[in-house]
């Protein structure tokens, strides 16, 4: 199996509606978030060794951060898959405490795969593929991880052509609901998106930003919100071609690239509440064989406007 970099756009994004509440600790440091609105903070740092493709779940006030496997491979190169196996150990982010605490290993080692996580009732939902690694022809599994009771389940095999096994997804698109109607994205074409209005099933445009292209890599409601960046929030957000629907304010709003990250790729990225959660990837001084590259440990959690 070999790897080759590519561009990934985002299909379709939008956000999960709540009521809005100033009791969870906005602006409240000792729960996780900066005074500051629309900054990142480098969090503690996690009891994991530098990892790319690493799985992250966002559960409630936790995220899981489990797997992934230690894969250097240039910008826009051609690598052979790693002779070594996914790695299995992972950590719980607690951001009420502000602290990680290690986590039980799953039944086998598991990496990020796109449109394969859930959270449903206090727990995480991980598509995976099978327990023999990433280079086995058997079915993928579903496991689903308690992280009340630090405890793995392994559901099985899925059914079905492997192309259209997807969690939380209709084909490869994202579909969440906001709280005035799920949100369609421009796809590297000449508009932002659009945003349907259920009670008179009609859409309305977008506002459009000033980037090359006018893909949406999320979109915020009161308290929740969905992001989906592949695997380079530092490289997309320092070429400003991050942008998420903010549908309380129906404008767009620009996520700037984590301080000392703008070169990092393959990271592993979702949403924690309303904010959105980084973690490790790889990073290269010069690309192709003569350069050096490393992987790279720390995460980071960017603060979404509050409301």
């Amino acid at each position: 199996m070999r790897f080759i970099r590519a561009a990934v756009a985002v299909a379709l994004v939008a956000a999960a509606a709540t009521s809005c509440s100033n009791d969870r600790g906005y602006g409240d440091p000792t729960n996780g978030r900066p005074n500051a609105p629309q900054s990142w903070r480098r969090l503690p740092d996690a009891p994991l060794t530098p990892r790319d493709h690493a799985v992250v779940v966002g559960v409630d006030e936790r995220m899981l951060v489990v797997g992934g496997w230690e894969f250097l491979c240039p910008p826009m190169a051609d690598c052979s898959t790693p002779g070594a196996p996914l790695l299995d150990d992972g950590a719980v982010y607690d951001r009420t405490a502000d602290s990680w605490r290690t986590m039980a290993p799953p039944p086998f080692g598991v990496r990020r795969q796109d449109y394969a996580t859930a959270a449903l009732d206090g727990s995480a939902y991980l598509l995976t593929g099978c327990a023999d690694g990433p280079m086995c022809d058997a079915q993928p599994r579903l496991l689903s991880y308690d992280p009340a009771g630090d405890r793995w389940t392994d559901h099985g095999p899925v059914p079905g052509p492997e192309h259209d096994r997807h969690l939380t997804t209709i084909g490869r698109t994202l579909l969440v609901y906001s709280g005035k109607g799920p949100v369609l994205n421009g796809h590297f074409i000449d508009s932002a998106g659009w945003i349907l209005d259920p009670g008179t099933w009609t859409w309305t445009v977008l506002p459009a930003h000033d980037g090359e292209h006018q893909d949406l890599s999320g979109a915020l409601d009161r308290e929740r919100a969905t992001y989906d960046i592949p695997n380079s929030v530092g490289q997309m957000a320092s070429a400003m071609r991050l942008f998420v629907y903010d549908s309380v304010t129906e404008t767009l709003v620009a996520i700037p690239a984590p301080p000392g990250r703008e070169d990092v790729y393959d990271d592993s990225s979702t949403a924690l509440g309303r904010d959105l959660f980084v973690f490790g990837g790889q990073r290269w001084t010069d690309d192709g064989p003569t350069g050096n590259g490393e992987l790279v440990g720390d995460a980071w959690l960017w603060a979404a406007p509050i409301h």
